[in-house]
């Protein structure tokens, strides 16, 4: 295969922040919790113990999520002995815990991918809706702190209803010229709405959205719209979203064709709550793939075909995997989108000249 495997792993459940539409926030979990829900919490010895099982997998990168993540009391000695075992390292924050020796331990690891999640704007008011307004300074702070050690790290941000308006839409521009402005941060990935309230799995209790997250297909289809036109305008904050990602949900939404469908359990992973099985993804943590038994993954599993997420986390790579590794699948979709081809074309010249993605 061309590129490396990913695996998405849960570190905990646990969170701080109270985002009204994350299942994880505190007091939804705390909830669920006292209904009986067992609150995970990854053994990174024994993940540490499975690293050449995953390699002979073929899997080279090592997606970190949450709940926080930074709050497992081993997460910094996870991401060390990850870099030193080979794998990439990407993995997120709300920020609330960062400090000197934090920021500059993810930067002495070389983690390669950081996204700092950002709700709205202005900052106070993303703080007010996580429950953070205490923590405005050690949080600034740890912004500061990671231009300082130069971590390569990204605003992360869901579409969601709060953020402010512009002609009835989110405004994604005005949040990324304000904290171009105020926090010198030039590079964001916009999450699609997640809801999922019907089928959400205690896996990835993120889906369950509420209002907060909900859309019309009409309004989703003049977000996508917008998030292109932004991409096109360029200037000096970038998107990192791929255009063939945003033009996947675009034809979804439109019930075109779909030649690609998604690559989870294929290239990428969910590991199982018994850290010994690859599931496909959170959506779909009920079947197993395969075991991490030491062995190459099997040729013929995969869970190809699926649309039940426009999750970012999940459908941008699975993108970029069907380009590489189903080139003709790719090519019999751009055949029939020529579009597509194009917008491909454009995420192959932004990644050659770098276009922000990453620290030059």
């Amino acid at each position: 295969m061309l590129l490396k495997r990913q695996l998405n792993i849960k570190v905990l459940d646990l969170c701080n922040a109270a985002c009204s539409f994350c299942g994880y926030n505190k007091e939804r979990l705390a909830a669920r919790i006292r209904s009986g829900h067992v609150a995970y919490k990854l053994d990174v010895g024994a993940l540490q113990r499975s690293y050449s099982a995953l390699r002979a997998k073929g899997i080279g990168i090592l997606h970190l999520t949450g709940g926080e993540p930074t709050l497992h009391p081993d997460f910094r000695e996870l991401v060390t002995s990850a870099k030193r075992a080979g794998f990439q390292i990407r993995t997120g924050t709300n920020g609330s815990v960062l400090d000197e020796d934090l920021v500059k331990a993810l930067a002495d690891a070389g983690v390669d991918y950081l996204w700092y999640s950002l709700d709205t704007f202005p900052f106070r008011k993303h703080l007010e809706h996580r429950g953070f307004l205490s923590l405005e300074a050690k949080m600034l702070r740890g912004i500061e702190l990671l231009h300082k050690h130069g971590v390569n790290f990204f605003g992360q941000t869901v579409i969601s209803h709060i953020l402010p308006k512009t002609d009835g839409l989110p405004d994604m521009e005005g949040h990324l010229e304000y904290y171009r402005r105020e926090l010198g941060i030039r590079r964001f990935v916009f999450s699609y709405p997640m809801h999922r309230p019907d089928s959400a799995s205690t896996a990835h209790l993120a889906t369950l959205g509420g209002d907060a997250v909900s859309f019309t297909p009409s309004e989703l289809a003049a977000i996508f719209n917008r998030l292109v036109a932004l991409k096109l305008r360029g200037g000096e904050s970038a998107i990192v979203n791929p255009y063939v990602s945003i033009r996947q949900q675009q034809r979804d939404l439109a019930k075109a064709s779909d030649r690609l469908g998604c690559h989870a359990g294929r290239d990428i992973f969910f590991l199982g709550p018994d850290q010994t099985t690859l599931r496909p993804c959170y959506h779909h943590s009920d079947q197993v793939v395969d075991d991490l038994d030491g062995l190459p993954l099997k040729a013929s599993r995969g869970y190809l075909g699926c649309k039940d997420c426009r999750d970012q986390c999940f459908r941008d790579p699975s993108l970029a995997y069907a380009a590489a590794e189903r080139p003709w699948d790719f090519a019999r979709q751009a055949w029939e989108d020529p579009g597509m081809l194009a917008l491909a074309a454009r995420d192959a010249r932004d990644v050659f000249v770098n276009r922000g993605y990453r620290h030059a």
